[in-house]
């Protein structure tokens, strides 16, 4: 009798999970259920239990953004789970006053310049931090072969703008001024991030264009990955067409990141 009950709770999860934090999906995604099915976990997982802060009186998910940030760096001392992989060099460094994470091939000889992608992790400019991309990160270093140094920045709303960017901007100048040291082809560097780290990576590439940047070589490309590059029209079509299913950054919650970034954002709610 147990065993059926079991399989009955088992069997009905998905439609309970689904059922918890439905949300209306786009038309022509593949594999409807199973998409309606993460993207609702990821609601009950990241959204429900600042849901439950807010009805107890503790403030809405960005007035306790700082518990998510104590969650997320939780275990930063220790090195990342990749460097149990043993394929690559890994673990943490100080470039320019910044701490970042830094993946080197194993086979590189001494005199070896590879190239080389400095990389800014997204969040909204308030969450994640190197180790949130990790595996990630490993896999791009992996099969490029190349040096990826990944920057665990200051993040808003302790730090709002320019902040971060200075940070970014630090480490990719030093890495440009010293890939001798580092082991690095300064001809073939680039900068990368994914939503707010592609923010960063696109502004950090903008600036390095001005003039009392040019004795430094060029970067080479970005690597930029849904970055979030305007904060003027929220009703742009991939808004509204896709963006509100998402179970954190819908529009709503995409302005209240703009505005802790910028240093605004008192009492937002998500």
């Amino acid at each position: 009798m147990l065993l059926y009950i079991v399989a009955a709770v088992v069997g009905a999860l998905p439609l309970v999970v689904v059922a918890a934090g439905y949300a209306a999906l786009p038309p022509g995604l593949e594999d409807r259920w199973r998409a309606a099915f993460i993207l609702a976990l990821a609601r009950i997982i990241h959204i429900t239990p600042y849901k439950i802060y807010e009805l107890l009186g503790y403030g809405s998910y960005f007035d306790n953004i700082l518990i998510v940030q104590r969650e997320a760096d939780k275990g930063m001392d220790a090195p990342p789970k990749s460097a149990a992989c043993h394929t690559l060099k890994v673990g943490w460094e100080d470039l320019a006053g910044q701490r970042v994470l830094v993946y080197r091939p194993r086979d590189a000889a001494d005199s070896e310049k590879l190239p080389c992608l400095v990389y800014m992790h997204g969040g909204g400019w308030c969450m994640h931090n190197p180790i949130f991309c990790d595996h990630f990160m490993h896999r791009v270093a992996l099969m490029s072969r190349k040096v990826t140094i990944s920057i665990h920045y200051r993040r808003a709303p302790q730090n709002p703008f320019p902040d971060a960017f200075h940070d970014c901007l630090d480490v990719t100048c030093h890495v440009l001024e010293h890939g001798e040291t580092l082991g690095v082809d300064v001809t073939r560097v680039g900068v990368g991030g994914d939503s707010s780290g592609g923010n960063i990576a696109a502004a950090v590439a903008v600036h390095l264009r001005e003039e009392k940047y040019q004795h430094l070589p060029p970067l080479k490309y970005q690597f930029l990955l849904h970055p979030m590059l305007q904060a003027l029209n929220f009703r742009l079509p991939s808004h509204l067409d896709a963006g509100d299913f998402c179970p954190i950054l819908d529009r709503y919650a995409e302005a209240g990141f703009w505005a802790l970034y910028m240093g605004l954002g008192e009492g937002l709610t998500v």
